[in-house]
């Protein structure tokens, strides 16, 4: 894969707000797994739990059946989707007005 498409060269060079779900989840992914990129690893994640809300609903368990996740990864996965969910609730609501 060229150098500029790579999700941590892209996340550099357009930054987080650009990037797409599959190279968001791929740059908390880190590395690939043998046959398969962080990107590739990320996509079929992504597509198995049903995109980013099915994939932050998932239990550790669950997505450790998945292939090429280990337990360090779904934890890794598991903590960034609970630190999303905390921002969620605290972030100040705005009421319209």
């Amino acid at each position: 894969m060229p150098a500029d498409q790579r999700p941590r060269e892209r996340f550099n060079l357009v930054g987080p707000r650009r990037l797409k779900d599959a190279e968001v989840l791929a740059m908390i992914i880190g590395s690939g797994v043998p046959g398969q990129s962080s990107l590739e690893l990320a996509r079929s994640l992504l597509k198995a739990f049903g995109g980013p809300v099915g994939l932050s609903g998932a239990t550790v368990q669950e997505l450790q059946k998945a292939d090429g996740v280990g337990e360090a990864l779904a934890g890794r996965i598991a903590a960034a989707t609970e630190l999303a969910r905390r921002c969620r609730l605290r972030a100040p609501k705005n009421d319209g007005g």
